[in-house]
């Protein structure tokens, strides 16, 4: 089965010592991911680098050109569903000027969320429980804000 190479971008809206928000939206496809939230994205052109792709597919569905410094690389998630394997070139960028709220829909997690409960890809359990656990720890340690600050 070929690969669908995919980036998107995990827009967080909030975060607190308890969890954290971000934007999402409503998946619209026949088949099984129909209905789910998702993050923006969509598959990397032929030559695109995965991060001006996940930018692009950014712009074009939520409409919002996000600034390329504030987009971070979180990791390369391979997935495999029943019909397609992708990898999920994932990004994340902290909203923290809320230019998003009118824009997408929020979802609240706690760090302590089963994400599997969630109406969400497969693909993206992985995605979020792996990044819970790095907003915990750089919240809990005081790093997040100067993290984000760059």
């Amino acid at each position: 089965m070929k690969v669908i190479l995919v980036s998107l971008i995990v827009p967080i809206a909030k975060v607190s010592d308890k969890g954290f928000s971000l934007y999402v939206q409503k998946r619209q496809e026949e088949g099984h991911l129909d209905g789910k939230w998702e993050f923006p994205g969509g598959k990397i052109n032929n030559g695109e680098e995965p991060k001006k792709a996940a930018l692009r597919e950014f712009k074009e569905e939520v409409g919002v050109a996000l600034d390329d410094a504030k987009v971070h690389m979180l990791k390369i998630y391979p997935f495999d569903y029943k019909d397609r394997s992708v990898s999920l070139f994932t990004y994340v960028f902290y909203d923290d000027k809320n230019l998003l709220d009118d824009k997408l829909a929020c979802l609240d997690f706690n760090f302590d969320d089963d994400f599997k409960n969630f109406n969400i890809p497969e693909a993206n359990v992985k995605i979020l429980e792996e990044l819970s656990h790095y907003i915990e720890t750089e919240y809990k340690s005081g790093s997040w804000e100067r993290i984000w600050a760059m």
